[in-house]
């Protein structure tokens, strides 16, 4: 799965409607289809590298709390390659 999760879920309160969602509801998303990867996109360009680290860490923190069987989540990067 891929999904755009630019925001954190604290971001998302002040930025409901612009056609992104939290990394947590990308991650409840790919629980509930069942999938086995799901890579988070579309990252502000305003966030360091350290940044969008921390959201993939609590991305698959939250994944582990809310499923016994998560997916691999990971930050897609530029020039990455995801065989299919």
């Amino acid at each position: 799965m891929v999904a755009d999760a630019q925001y954190t879920p604290e971001e998302y309160e002040s930025k409901r409607g612009w056609g992104h969602m939290s990394y947590e509801h990308a991650v409840r998303l790919a629980v509930d289809a069942g999938v086995r990867e799901a890579a988070l996109t579309h990252h502000d360009p305003e966030r360091t590298d350290d940044q969008v680290r921390e959201i993939e860490r609590s991305a698959r923190e939250f994944a582990g709390r809310i499923s016994d069987r998560p997916p691999r989540i990971f930050a897609a990067r530029e020039k990455m390659e995801v065989a299919l």
